[in-house]
């Protein structure tokens, strides 16, 4: 296949209870458009090695299989990726998620509606580990999504549903050193408006074995920070805007500090914290740790209504 209309990389590690479902939900797509789909493999379990080469065999010419002799880590695993890529569009999905039915052709369909947006996204399903439904990725939006309310808003896009146009591929490979998918919304962003489909064309699994939030939640942490302190640093985002993103990140470093007794982390974060955002401590600091307060005071309260009901029903991982 010399030119594709999408290149779909999946990075995987350490994935093999889950590549075969992620790899076969993207050869579903076929119908819609044509697709090449490179995986990058920086450490398999047993599986995924005789996994990959049956479906090989069963889908000729539409897969590409790349087993790195050493581990690069998950954002050079994608960079590397993006480089063998041909299509005219990019797409990422990681080996522990899948995608459902029409994903593909529903963002193609919107980004041809918008020639000006560098990229498009969709809502997903949150499963757990046991495949047990939990609720979805996101709210429903009826805007597409700018940088200043990707910035106020946290991290609510889902890289698994990330579909985005191949000219716009430098602003991965530009990066230097690890980053987290924040990064990539982040800067997208600066080109303009994102698509967000409300429907969920992706699952998502949350908490699976080898996850960088469950395995080096530090890590992820000091990841998103550096995305945001990047972003904030762009002379265009408004100084209300530096504050109110500055405010979001500061309160849920407080209700981590306070549910875990990190004090002596949550001050280093502080600190962190006013030299990005000028006027810091009245501004941002003490407001934020109220906020925090009030989030930590609610989240008691729904606990025990949990307990009362004995239900904790489907629920937004990431709410607005």
């Amino acid at each position: 296949m010399s030119s594709p209309t999408v290149s779909v990389c999946i990075a995987t590690y350490n994935q093999d209870r889950y590549i075969k479902d992620c790899v076969t939900s993207v050869l579903a797509q076929i119908s819609d458009t044509t697709i090449e789909i490179l995986i990058g493999d920086d450490g398999s379990g047993p599986e995924t090695p005789g996994t990959i080469a049956r479906l090989i065999e069963l889908n000729p010419g539409q897969i590409r299989y790349f087993k790195h002799e050493k581990n690069l880590g998950p954002s050079a695993n994608y960079q590397f990726l993006i480089r063998q890529a041909r299509g005219q569009y990019l797409a990422h999905l990681d080996g522990d998620d899948f995608w459902l039915p029409g994903k593909l052709a529903a963002q193609l369909a919107w980004l041809q509606c918008h020639p000006d947006s560098v990229a498009c996204y969709t809502n997903a399903v949150v499963i757990s580990d046991d495949q047990q439904v939990m609720g979805v990725f996101s709210p429903p939006l009826s805007q597409p999504v700018d940088l200043a309310f990707l910035l106020i808003r946290g991290n609510f896009l889902n890289l698994s549903s990330l579909l985005y146009r191949a000219s716009h591929k430098d602003v991965i490979l530009g990066f230097s050193n690890p980053f987290i998918d924040y990064r990539i919304h982040l800067n997208f962003a600066r080109y303009g408006a994102l698509g967000l489909i409300n429907s969920a064309y992706v699952v998502y699994r949350l908490g699976s074995e080898h996850s960088m939030v469950r395995t080096t939640p530090t890590l992820v942490q000091d990841l998103y920070f550096e995305a945001l302190a990047s972003a904030l640093s762009d002379p265009t985002v408004s100084g209300s805007v530096r504050r109110r993103a500055s405010l979001r990140f500061w309160r849920a470093i407080v209700v981590e500090c306070v549910a875990k007794s990190r004090y002596a982390w949550g001050l280093a974060w502080a600190g962190k914290i006013r030299a990005i955002c000028p006027g810091g401590i009245t501004n941002v600091l003490l407001p934020g740790a109220l906020m925090a307060m009030a989030t930590l005071l609610t989240l008691v309260f729904r606990k025990g209504m949990s307990k009362v009901s004995g239900k904790n029903g489907l629920k937004v991982l990431h709410e607005f």
